[in-house]
């Protein structure tokens, strides 16, 4: 069985650095944006360490465009051996 893995692209900054950045910085950015991975309905990500929690549910937000929504490919690992994988690498990214 093949399981589908996203990139999520979230703007912290929920579309200021679009409008701001030039008159702030003398240049357009499109976005201060942070980046999670979803597969079996989890969401993983790095704030001050690796988490792991249900699918839209970060404090980040969900990308509400489509192509801040990008399919990586699909993993035939199930939900517990990604898990499992996560949960070793944890200690090299604090």
């Amino acid at each position: 069985m093949s399981y589908p893995v996203t990139l999520f692209l979230t703007d912290l900054s929920q579309g200021m650095a679009l409008m701001l950045s030039p008159s702030l910085l003398g240049k357009q950015i499109n976005g201060v944006w942070h980046t999670s991975l979803s597969t079996h309905g989890r969401e993983f990500y790095f704030a001050q360490g690796v988490y792991n929690v249900p699918t839209g549910t970060t404090q980040h937000g969900t990308p509400m465009l489509p192509e801040r929504r990008i399919l990586l490919g699909n993993t035939s690992n199930t939900k517990e051996q990604v898990i499992k994988i996560v949960e070793e690498m944890k200690g090299r990214y604090t």
